[in-house]
């Protein structure tokens, strides 16, 4: 996966969690739900401090109750 390279290469770069967030959303709306689950899971707990972990953390719960 593109994302996965990007996140390797500069883990620490300041868009990170952005990249994350939205690769999440890709993956949500490809119905790739464990793949969503998996990526905002990794957001939440790589940059718990992020504006990004927190919408994060509200989809997991979204996911969680459908």
């Amino acid at each position: 996966n593109a994302y996965k390279q990007s996140y390797e290469l500069s883990a620490t770069a300041e868009y990170i969690p952005t990249l994350l967030f939205h690769t999440a959303g890709a993956l949500e709306k490809l119905n790739d739900v464990q793949g969503a689950v998996n990526v905002y899971t990794t957001l939440s707990s790589g940059y718990p401090h992020s504006r990004e972990a927190g919408l994060a953390k509200g989809r997991l719960k979204v996911i969680k109750t459908k």
